[in-house]
């Protein structure tokens, strides 16, 4: 409840000079008039329910992207946000609590809207399929009202993930004394290209 008393008989005008911490303040001016002594002014911005003020509100937006050319555009991940309880930009299971998944609205771009005021936490629950999960928790804060918080894991380009990688090995014994390792073979890796683990030579590319 806010007052001031003992003003002098004329026309005045209210203005909210700060909203309360997490609301969108209100900036318009309401005009009242002191003509009755002792007699109190109400003001409302909406009739029978106070001088209101919305909450403040953001979104956040990741732009998912192969490392290694970050021009293309990933699906496949899931994105978590947490609350960040202590404000220390660092994820506490004892205190820190699931909000919501980001949904993915392209190709590639991941987003949650209406969040409100407050600190939060990024987490990649799944990356996409064939890349590396990035694990790491990110810090993020919704203060201004309709506000897109885009959160990069690389400057510049985007929230990466790292191409799974590995190596192939063979072997190569004589059938008779396989203890005997046998030089000038030549192996080709190709893609297989539908899974099903056999060689079409319309589709199957040679790798190398």
């Amino acid at each position: 409840i806010y007052r001031m008393e003992k003003l002098l008989y004329g026309n005045y005008l209210l203005h909210e000079e700060q909203a309360p911490e997490g609301f969108v303040q209100d900036d318009d001016y309401y005009s009242f008039s002191i003509k009755e002594d002792g007699k109190t002014v109400t003001l409302e911005t909406k009739s029978g329910q106070g001088f209101l003020n919305k909450p403040i509100r953001g979104n956040v937006e990741v732009q998912k992207t192969n490392s290694e050319d970050t021009k293309q555009l990933l699906t496949g991940a899931a994105f978590a946000v947490y609350t960040d309880a202590n404000g220390n930009g660092k994820f506490d299971s004892d205190t820190d609590k699931l909000v919501g998944n980001l949904t993915e609205t392209e190709t590639g771009i991941y987003r949650m809207e209406k969040l409100l005021y407050g600190n939060y936490l990024l987490h990649e629950e799944q990356a996409p399929k064939g890349f590396v999960q990035d694990d790491s928790y990110y810090p993020f804060s919704i203060t201004e009202d309709g506000k897109t918080v885009e959160i990069e894991s690389q400057s510049n380009a985007g929230f990466t993930n790292q191409p799974i990688r590995g190596n192939v090995e063979v072997r190569k014994t004589n059938s008779e004394d396989t203890e005997q390792l046998l030089t000038g073979a030549v192996f080709a890796v190709y893609a297989d290209s539908n899974g099903n683990g056999k060689f079409d030579a319309d589709t199957d590319k040679l790798v190398g």
